[in-house]
């Protein structure tokens, strides 16, 4: 039976401390991580800072987005043979298709030059008018 839910997005150097608590508990472990795709998600962090006032850095963003995929991927490594975890994937990347999958929708995710990318989008967001000076300036850090 269901003991916990834990809400998280594996996107710290840490991410997989809580699933080694679980077990030392001796509690069995259920993974689902939502896949979509990076610059996708980005992107949309753009629109919610614009909404909510509430920013995260871009390198930071990127770097939470390339942490979870690599620690959802040493998850697969650790406990692929451990039959008190389960590890699935929820496709959120839109398509008609979505709902559970597996890890190779995750490897089909394009993760190249992703800061780059993203700066990229950014820049046009701002451009394009989408998103304010001030929004800009602080997912790039430099608010004053």
């Amino acid at each position: 039976s269901l003991h916990m839910t834990y809400d998280t997005t594996l996107a710290w150097s840490n991410g997989l401390n809580k699933i080694n608590k679980v077990l030392a508990a001796e509690k069995d472990v259920v993974v689902y991580f939502v896949v979509r795709d990076p610059l996708e998600a980005i992107k949309s962090s753009f629109a919610r800072a614009k909404e909510r006032g509430r920013f995260i850095k871009l390198d930071i963003l990127v770097d939470m987005h390339i942490t979870a995929r690599d620690n959802i991927l040493k998850a697969i490594d650790l406990y692929s043979r451990d039959k008190r975890v389960f590890i699935s994937f929820i496709d959120n990347t839109g398509k008609k298709s979505s709902g559970l999958s597996d890890v190779s929708l995750l490897n089909k995710m394009n993760y190249e030059n992703l800061q780059q990318r993203a700066l990229k989008a950014l820049e046009q967001e701002y451009k394009n008018g989408n998103i304010t000076e001030k929004v800009y300036r602080g997912i790039l850090g430099k608010i004053d």
